[in-house]
């Protein structure tokens, strides 16, 4: 209950805008940017002048999407939007887009920010054979980290303040019946059916514990 005037605050009084032209000269790389807060993440990068690298699973809807972003920002035609092929639920996939990435950029001083987006939230139930988004931070952590550039990257992670929702009181027991956590939430029997977002806020403090453990290997031997 106690988020509710938070989030209320946060519409209201939203924070300042970078201003026009903050991002010129710098590429800005977007996961499952074909709809929803990826497309108007991309649309608003690229009108800041970044270059911008969004991915879909189809590259007939990421062409759709480079359209309306390339439209949305004025640079139709000039190179600015480029696509690239990943789908989140395969291992290979994930490993073969950060490569291909990798290469793109070969001779050139790599990405400034990552915005790992992508998502799907189900009300059925269903699991993703392999991959996911802390796979692709993982590979993308250590080349992004040794990347030689005056101002270090940012890699990002969109998640919820839902992620503050779960009870944990119960998740020791949990893992040590289990031996794991994370099978457990994924296992069909414990998807709380009828619900509008089933295990979505357990999901998103999964992944914040993620991204608590790729921000300590993200620190390098001079504690920076």
């Amino acid at each position: 209950m106690f988020l509710f005037p938070r989030r209320l605050r946060d519409k209201l009084w939203t924070d300042a805008l970078p201003p026009s032209g903050s991002f010129e000269g710098q590429t800005v790389l977007i996961t499952g940017a074909t709809s929803g807060l990826g497309l108007a993440a991309s649309m608003h990068f690229a009108q800041l002048g970044a270059k911008v690298i969004i991915t879909s699973r189809s590259l007939s809807a990421g062409g759709v999407a480079r359209e309306r972003i390339e439209q949305s920002a004025g640079v139709v035609g000039q190179g600015k939007v480029q696509i690239m092929e990943l789908d989140l639920s395969r291992y290979s996939s994930c490993v073969s887009f950060v490569g291909r990435l990798k290469q793109s950029q070969n001779g050139r001083m790599g990405i400034d920010v990552a915005v790992l987006n992508a998502g799907i939230l189900n009300v059925d139930y269903s699991q993703s054979p392999e991959g996911c988004t802390t796979l692709v931070g993982l590979l993308l952590l250590d080349w992004m980290k040794h990347q030689d550039r005056p101002k270090p990257p940012h890699l990002i992670f969109v998640t919820s303040r839902d992620h503050l929702d779960p009870d944990i009181s119960a998740w020791a027991g949990i893992s040590a019946q289990n031996g794991s956590l994370l099978q457990y939430l994924s296992d069909k029997q414990n998807w709380r059916s009828g619900t509008l977002s089933p295990n979505y806020a357990e999901s998103k403090l999964m992944l914040t514990y993620a991204v608590e453990k790729l921000c300590e290997k993200a620190v390098g031997p001079d504690g920076k």
